[in-house]
């Protein structure tokens, strides 16, 4: 893993913003200020500041989730533990909070992209692999690592990955071989996305999945079946043909779509020092408003 010291050579950052506002929200959940919990903007301040210290020209940009996203409208399944363990209060107070910081982060010099429809891995898919510029992306999420051939991966938001740690990260937490970043895909089409609450074949080994992925060329369903064939696997062939319904379902789901570029929107950076600093007065965090205008 890379150090904080390597941030120089990128140019461009994109962030999964929601993936970063979960886990300062639910990783800083004690810091909260006149009964407002302000945890999720502590971390996302802290995240742009360390980055504008450490490498001052680069260019961050949020990539948010679009509101009405086609795929919760065709399977309200999707995605749709992630409310759960909020109560209706804590909900609205939760999207109160995205919009808060939303309206800021122009002042902080961050730029911002999203479409209504789609996900913000669908707007990095479509973003990514048009770089010119040394691009790195920001985020937990193994959908965001499928891009890993077009730029470098800052896992969690504080360490950049090599390829060696990703098998590591993988093998822990899947219990079994690490897959080409390419194939990611097909593994979570046969096992499913628990991150995601998107079901796989029912009960389709995870090691099996591993060696399928590392064994077929194209990913569809034909290939897969005879793939299994020819490792001898003749029930879980015949188990992943009776269920190809759920292989379909999970391409849609799974599979990140190119999202036209007309469709996306932007909100550019509109550096301004005392519109930031008077939200972060409001918000209780001083201490990062004097680390702001003193420049430590």
């Amino acid at each position: 893993m890379k150090s904080l010291s390597d941030f120089k050579p990128y140019e461009v950052i994109y962030v999964d913003a929601m993936n970063l506002a979960y886990r300062s929200y639910h990783g800083i959940r004690g810091l909260s200020y006149h009964g407002r919990n302000t945890g999720m903007m502590y971390g996302i301040v802290r995240f742009i500041m360390e980055w504008q210290k450490k490498a001052p020209r680069v260019a961050i940009t949020f990539l948010w989730e679009g509101r009405d996203s086609w795929r919760k409208k065709a399977y309200p399944i999707y995605k749709a533990h992630r409310g759960e363990a909020r109560s209706p209060d804590e909900t609205k107070a939760f999207f109160e909070e995205i919009d808060r910081i939303r309206a800021f982060l122009p002042s902080m010099n961050v730029g911002q992209a999203f479409c209504p429809t789609y996900e913000a891995d669908d707007v990095a898919a479509t973003l990514v692999p048009a770089e010119t510029r040394k691009t790195l992306m920001s985020s937990g999420d193994w959908d965001w690592w499928e891009l890993s051939e077009y730029a470098d991966v800052f896992y969690q938001h504080n360490i950049i990955l090599t390829p060696e740690h990703m098998v590591k990260l993988f093998e822990k937490q899947y219990k079994a071989p690490m897959v080409p970043v390419n194939k990611l895909v097909l593994f979570k089409l046969l096992c499913g996305d628990s991150s995601d609450k998107v079901s796989g074949v029912p009960r389709f080994p995870r090691k099996l999945a591993s060696k399928v992925c590392n064994s077929i060329l194209d990913i569809n369903q034909d290939n897969i079946v005879w793939g299994l064939i020819e490792m001898g696997e003749h029930a879980w062939a015949e188990k992943v043909k009776a269920n190809d319904w759920i292989l379909k379902r999970n391409k849609e789901l799974l599979n990140a779509s190119q999202v036209p570029l007309h469709e996306i929107e932007w909100v550019r950076p509109d550096y301004n020092i005392n519109v930031f600093g008077d939200a972060l007065i409001k918000s209780g965090m001083e201490y990062l408003y004097d680390r702001l205008v003193g420049g430590a």
